[in-house]
């Protein structure tokens, strides 16, 4: 079986392939880590400058109000959806797929016994000629204030009144906080 026939038998069976493994279009994965590069980049440059005002609780308002648009723009141009993603949600909107619980716990998996996430990804195309893509979101010094064990009791208060059943403090630096999503 090509490698090709085997990267689409696992993605029909569920499982993640590698973009390495999966020979994947390079258009697609370029395109993927373009945008995601972007979404990154704007909505860290937009909690820091939150941050910087010296209100943490600003810095809600931008995951709550402003991530989707950045979302929507980053991946415009490339004609994909992006998005973010975690095992324990702050927004219920953001609960992983299937698809994604079962990468993001390999890699929390791997974190937990020693491994470094810097530069992973994964890449799997889709039978309708898509792809679906994730890379991980490491939990850094900033993250904490609003994702830490020991959250301000204004910013607390602010995210049980915007996100009820939030789920997403507790982290400690260096843990994996959930992935960055594109998909075509």
């Amino acid at each position: 079986m090509s490698r090709i026939g085997l990267s689409w038998w696992l993605v029909m069976a569920g499982f993640g392939v590698s973009a390495a493994f999966a020979g994947a279009p390079d258009d697609g994965l370029a395109a993927a880590r373009g945008a995601v590069d972007r979404f990154g980049a704007a909505l860290q440059a937009t909690l820091g400058a939150a941050l910087a005002t010296g209100d943490p609780v600003a810095a809600i308002g931008v995951c709550n109000e402003q991530a989707p648009g950045i979302a929507a723009q980053s991946g415009a141009a490339a004609g994909l959806q992006l998005g973010r993603v975690s095992r324990r949600p702050r927004n219920p909107a953001n609960a992983p797929t299937h698809w994604q619980r079962g990468v993001l716990e390999q890699w929390a998996t791997e974190l937990a016994a020693g491994a470094d996430l810097a530069g992973r990804e994964e890449f799997v195309p889709t039978p309708d000629g898509g792809f679906r893509y994730l890379r991980p979101i490491i939990i850094r010094p900033p993250c904490l204030v609003c994702h830490g064990t020991a959250v301000a009791p204004a910013v607390a208060a602010e995210l049980r009144k915007k996100y009820p059943d939030d789920r997403a403090t507790g982290y400690r630096l260096g843990e994996l906080r959930g992935a960055f999503t594109a998909a075509r």
